[in-house]
């Protein structure tokens, strides 16, 4: 069976750190491997950036799992993070024009959770130029 990944635009803020949770039900991930790959454009021979498993407040991926009864029926959901650094992306905005965004692809992998490696997600990841406040 073929499980279709979610096709999803994240906004990054220019300057802030991004952090994306996706949740995923009646799905244990806690001992998943993921694996995140951002390209400039879809197959692209070498990513930008390629990041793995990471502790919740580090660069990379994590997961925390929360398992719930609901009418007497045990339901275990899988919040998936996402989370870039700002230093990565001042690093990539410096490809772009002054005051513009930089659209650029992910696609995120998922082995576990009784699967083979998956495509979950996918989609564009926008990086927004900075604002004055």
């Amino acid at each position: 069976m073929s499980i279709a990944p979610a096709v999803v635009e994240i906004f990054w803020y220019r300057g802030t750190l991004l952090k994306d949770v996706t949740r995923f039900e009646d799905i244990d991930y806690s001992a998943a491997t993921f694996d995140l790959q951002v390209r400039n454009y879809p197959d692209e021979a070498t990513p930008l950036l390629t990041l793995g498993n990471a502790a919740s407040n580090a660069q990379g991926v994590s997961c925390s799992t929360v398992t719930e009864t609901i009418d007497g029926i045990e339901h275990t959901h899988s919040d998936v993070q996402i989370r870039l650094n700002e230093t990565t992306g001042e690093a990539i905005r410096k490809s772009a024009p002054v005051g513009g965004d930089i659209e650029l692809v992910f696609a995120l992998d998922i082995t576990g959770g009784g699967h083979e490696k998956t495509r979950r997600m996918r989609g564009k990841l926008i990086l927004k130029a900075g604002e004055a406040l």
